[in-house]
């Protein structure tokens, strides 16, 4: 039996219904007036981006050693499935997790200036971000290839440059 082998990425963010801004406009030599209810209300998001490997199984996860991602739960979760290798990194190194990047990318682009009534707004904002990443493979290499790390083969075999 041919299992597909793959390195999962793990990380959790915050998001919440204060606005992000990005850009602002007025005429020239006015001051932008921005009108929000600054609430308050926030919530955390988990994320998992998952990134081919060309090689048997077993599969892996890689998340950072932050205390919140390594409660009992996750332990016992962790323990009851024998399939999964669960590394860490280094909870003062989120430069080397490429899902720090995913939610980089949705906070500038889909939650940029969203003024948000609701903390659903703000996760179905997330959802279409999700959605673009999604139906694109080139980011999830991107941010992997940002961190420095590396997977052989480096790329996939579809999105190798032809030379």
């Amino acid at each position: 039996m041919n299992k597909r082998a793959w390195i999962v990425f793990l990380d959790e963010s915050g998001v919440s219904l204060l606005l992000q801004i990005r850009r602002t406009h007025s005429p020239r030599g006015r001051t932008p007036l921005l009108r929000h209810r600054l609430n308050w209300k926030r919530t955390s998001m988990a994320r998992a981006l998952r990134i081919p490997l060309h090689r048997p199984p077993p599969r892996g996860a890689v998340r950072d050693d932050l205390s919140a991602h390594w409660s009992r739960a996750m332990r016992a979760w962790v323990a009851e499935h024998d399939w999964l290798t669960l590394e860490r990194l280094p909870a003062c190194a989120p430069e080397l997790n490429p899902v720090e990047l995913l939610w980089s990318s949705l906070k500038k682009r889909e939650l940029a200036n969203l003024i948000g009534d609701h903390l659903a707004d703000v996760a179905d904002a997330t959802g279409q971000g999700i959605h673009r990443i999604n139906t694109n493979p080139r980011p999830p290499w991107s941010f992997l290839a940002h961190t420095g790390l590396t997977i052989h083969p480096p790329h996939p075999p579809n999105l190798r440059k032809a030379q």
